[in-house]
């Protein structure tokens, strides 16, 4: 028997999009990895010290610009094979031009970071401040897979893994140290979402409108998050969490799957995404409660009368009709209202699960255990943090872009789902804005400033659906109003023209004759020829297609490319600022020392030159004690050396930053307990002190040289002031370490020592 030529075209359909995701996931790995390969044999001038790299980069991103830009004309093209009645297969209409994009947008992000970088092993901002704990943590999960704290031992990790995890892993295959690979890692995860995103907007829009929206997604990521990858990563799954949330829980009227496919979408997001970075979970989380409840609240208040009905009670109404209950029709009426409840507690059972991959290992390792209470993540209240974010009101294109998707989100919000979607993430971003201000009151902020990537950019997605919108509109307009001459009109199947007076017009403009025969424009709206692959059941149908009078597709495509041209130089104008956005975190990366100890620029490197030195005197030290080679990570050190900590895996018994370290590390314990250290007046009582610690002990140091002293600089928790970290200075008396229990090597500015005496009974046998 013959499979249905319907079946027959939806298998394709479903086969040709599932492709697109899994080859844009390939390509956007392979191609940014084989482009920064061909970068690694390069010798160009650092990034400030020339034009050069900036000229390539300019280059690089226009071609890619370009590319994109043909690749939503081919879509475009595609699609108008439905005004002639055919029936479109996705490989045409999506799965040709989405590949094509989504590998020149992965591409673009490659070359808009990996071109400016390409004379530097180090990433954006270098080693110094967040980075270096970034970079801690990269090398952590590179030098073991299993789940461990970024600094201190026998600790379950608090800070989400997922995707230092897997950059751990890309390490391995390369074959190359975690610091050295957190560059290329970056830049390649960037780019693969960046791919994978284009692919799935082109699934679930109109393919042209989805391959903007996922070259806008590039375009802000790369300028306003590339500094945290992870976090932007997951800031570009938002505006698409909010769209698939939204058909979720509130499916359009026919749809094939009624949203399953979508929740399942959105929980692997949020599941993902705690894993991840588990602030923009809470914000689609929150997203995800705000539309439940509203879409609940609705049904309830518009059916409470029928409800009443069923259940056999009275009702408000004229006639005296005798109200018998209806069992059956009240229980599915019930479901119906209850439905949105249900998902969203199905979609947080499932990405709850998810989550518990990374923190799991924390909560259960946490129970019964004390916990910092200050240094807290949420203790950060920078100036962001105390003002609304309003992005349409930047002077760039970005917040005319981003003013263009408030008035359309203002327009659209009865109509159009999309619009729906992303106005309800904003309102819960914005609720989540107000919430870390005054939650200022509780000692703790909401980190409301980090709203920023995602909120600007789900304004921005809003925009490019303004402009696309806008366009068709115009054209509407445009279309019914055009003169043309009778007498000189090419078109042979010319619909009959209606003269006005002395002005020949189509009928059915504003000032034809009503009873004359009209120009029928065909509606403007389409169904899809596969439903189950859109949140919206209808797209728009094009004046510009073949079967429109001449006129018509004139004028259309000429609206159009008009549309299409600024749009098109204004990306490519805000495409080649991306290094100018990002000069100081490039510079960064030049004039810090690298784990080699080198300075990218060429000047002369820093402290971190010393530290391959560094490094074979703690390991030389640490062979000596165990009496067998010893590894990085048998080390557990007391410094305040953060590019150290960085470069090598080391434990530590201090974390870098008070608010990154983990709650069950105890980071102020530790640091009243290194300040009693550093009373001791002997070697002896030294090892003694640290004999009677809670805590693993270090049994090595790393300390700055300070006359007769050693010194580290400790830092506390000084929240609600700004900056939020107050650094103090602890020194040691460099006579408590002249003794047979420590091998004390002076390196530069540096004073390596390591601790040969596990107790003090050790020092009195000898």
């Amino acid at each position: 028997m013959s499979t249905p030529p319907t079946i027959q075209r939806t298998r394709q359909n479903i086969l040709a999009i599932s492709l697109l995701v899994l080859l844009s996931l390939l390509g956007g790995f392979l191609l940014p990895l084989l482009l920064l390969w061909v970068l690694t044999f390069t010798n160009f001038p650092a990034f400030g010290n020339s034009n050069f790299i900036r000229s390539l980069t300019t280059v690089a991103q226009v071609f890619f610009c370009l590319t994109t830009f043909a690749g939503a004309v081919w879509a475009y093209a595609g699609r108008l094979h439905t005004q002639r009645g055919d029936n479109p297969h996705y490989w045409s209409t999506h799965f040709g031009p989405g590949l094509l994009s989504s590998l020149s947008v992965g591409g673009f992000v490659t070359v808009s970071l990996g071109l400016p970088l390409a004379a530097t092993k180090l990433y954006l901002h270098g080693i110094s401040g967040d980075q270096a704990f970034r970079t801690q943590y990269l090398t952590r999960l590179t030098d073991s897979p299993a789940f461990h704290d970024m600094a201190y031992t026998d600790l379950a990790p608090y800070y989400p893994s997922a995707w230092f995890w897997f950059g751990g892993r890309f390490a391995n295959l390369l074959g190359i140290p975690g610091w050295e690979a957190f560059k290329p890692w970056a830049i390649i995860s960037l780019a693969v979402m960046c791919s994978i995103f284009t692919a799935i907007w082109c699934i679930i829009v109109r393919p042209e409108l989805g391959i903007i929206v996922g070259m806008v997604t590039a375009l802000v990521a790369t300028t306003y998050g590339s500094t945290e990858p992870y976090a932007a990563i997951v800031a570009m799954a938002l505006p698409l969490a909010f769209v698939l949330s939204w058909h979720a829980i509130r499916p359009y009227r026919g749809a094939a799957t009624k949203g399953r496919f979508a929740a399942g979408g959105v929980a692997a997001i949020l599941g993902i995404s705690a894993c991840t970075y588990t602030l923009f979970t809470a914000l689609g989380a929150v997203t995800l409660i705000l539309m439940a409840l509203i879409v609940t609240i609705h049904r309830l208040w518009v059916d409470r009368q029928e409800l009443r009905k069923l259940a056999g009670k009275k009702v408000k109404s004229p006639g005296k009709t005798v109200i018998s209950p209806d069992p059956i029709k009240l229980r599915k009426l019930r479901r119906h209202i209850w439905q949105p409840i249900i998902r969203l507690i199905v979609i947080g059972l499932v990405s709850l699960a998810i989550a518990l991959i990374h923190w799991g290992y924390y909560l259960i390792s946490g129970i019964g255990q004390p916990r910092s209470h200050s240094g807290s993540a949420l203790h950060y209240l920078p100036s962001d943090s105390a003002t609304v974010l309003l992005p349409m009101f930047k002077s760039d294109a970005i917040g005319l872009l981003c003013l263009i998707g408030l008035v359309w989100l203002i327009v659209t919000i009865r109509s159009s789902r999309i619009a729906q979607a992303l106005t309800i993430g904003i309102i819960a971003m914005y609720l989540w804005t107000l919430a870390s201000m005054g939650s200022v009151l509780l000692g703790i902020t909401l980190l409301g400033f980090r709203v920023a990537l995602p909120l600007t950019l789900t304004f921005a997605i809003a925009g490019i659906c303004g402009i696309f919108d806008a366009t068709h509109r115009i054209i509407s307009v445009a279309v019914r109003h055009v003169v043309i001459d009778a007498t000189t009109s090419p078109d042979n199947n010319a619909t009959p023209l209606v003269l006005n007076g002395q002005t020949p017009r189509y009928a059915g403009t504003t000032d034809a004759e009503p009873n004359t025969p009209a120009l029928i424009l065909p509606d403007d709206r389409l169904p899809l020829p596969a439903a189950f692959t859109s949140i919206d059941p209808v797209v728009r149908r094009s004046y510009s297609g073949p079967n429109q009078p001449i006129h018509v597709r004139r004028t259309a495509r000429t609206i159009q490319a008009v549309v299409a041209t600024i749009t098109l130089l204004i990306g490519i104008g805000f495409a080649q600022d991306i290094p100018t956005s990002l000069s100081d975190e490039i510079q960064m990366a030049y004039t810090d020392t690298d784990g080699y100890g080198v300075r990218a620029d060429r000047f002369p490197a820093g402290i971190a030159s010393y530290y391959p030195q560094v490094n074979q005197a703690l390991l030389e030290g640490a062979s000596t004690r165990q009496g067998h080679p010893a590894h990085a990570n048998d080390i557990i050190v007391l410094t305040t050396e953060e590019a150290l900590l960085a470069y090598y895996p080391y434990w530590s018994f201090q974390a870098i930053s008070p608010h990154y370290a983990n709650p069950l590390g105890l980071y102020d314990k530790r640091n009243e307990l290194i300040e009693d250290w550093a009373l001791a007046t002997s070697p002896h009582g030294l090892l003694r002190k640290l004999h009677a610690s809670p805590f693993p002990t270090p049994n090595a140091f790393v300390f700055r040289r300070d006359g007769d002293n050693y010194s580290l600089l400790l830092s506390e928790d000084v929240y609600p002031n700004q900056p939020n970290v107050h650094d103090y200075t602890v020194s040691f008396a460099a006579s408590i370490f002249h003794s047979r229990c420590f091998l004390i090597k002076e390196i530069g500015p540096l004073v390596a020592v390591t601790r040969i005496c596990q107790t003090p009974q050790e020092m009195s046998n000898d």
